[in-house]
């Protein structure tokens, strides 16, 4: 049984709150659009206590009304610290262990996560010791440690500091000969020119 009244239009049955937002803007409300009541009262279609919005909007607005206090989430916190989070767990004890030992051995971080059917950084938690970590300090020392990906290289992909942006603005302010990003990294590649 429905928590909402339910209407029936052309032989449809349809929640009663979007009949009566649908009759009153005249349109056809779309399937992302959701009818919130104001009031919190399922059963009250008065159009003045109904509101339509995107899903997501609404879902916002629950998950706020219903956010702990401060206080609630501080107890929370001091009850859970030092304890795994179990109820986030993909994988059971025994197939963290494979993992492991499946990456000791030198299988890619991909092919687990495929065998297992999951993302590739759970996988690369589980390497690099982030997660799972009640599961890793029971495992033999023999296991450890895991095989670590090369870091990437940055290369030209740093962040420019203010200083380095604004040297920028100005240089090209005052020089229209700077045609392309190539040029840029050029001209600031020689930090004695910044």
């Amino acid at each position: 049984m429905s928590e909402y009244k339910i209407k029936t239009i052309n032989g449809k049955q349809i929640p009663e709150h979007r009949a009566v937002i649908e009759e009153l803007l005249g349109i056809k409300l779309n399937k992302n659009q959701v009818v919130h009541h104001i009031n919190g009262n399922k059963k009250d279609n008065r159009p003045e206590n109904l509101q339509v919005m995107d899903g997501r909007e609404h879902s916002r607005l629950h998950a706020s009304r219903m956010a702990q206090t401060p206080e609630k989430r501080r107890k929370i916190s001091e009850a859970r610290k030092g304890k795994p989070n179990t109820l986030a767990r993909q994988l059971k004890d025994d197939q963290v262990e494979a993992i492991v030992r499946a990456l000791s051995k030198g299988a890619s971080v991909t092919a687990v996560a495929a065998e297992y059917g999951i993302s590739d950084h759970v996988i690369r938690n589980i390497r690099d010791g982030k997660t799972y970590r009640d599961v890793l300090d029971k495992l033999p020392e023999e296991l450890f440690p895991l095989p670590q990906a090369k870091p990437r290289s940055r290369g030209s992909n740093r962040k420019l500091g203010i200083m380095e942006v604004t040297d920028i603005r100005l240089r090209l302010r005052d020089d229209r000969t700077i045609a392309s990003t190539s040029q840029l990294s050029v001209l600031f590649s020689d930090k004695s020119q910044l």
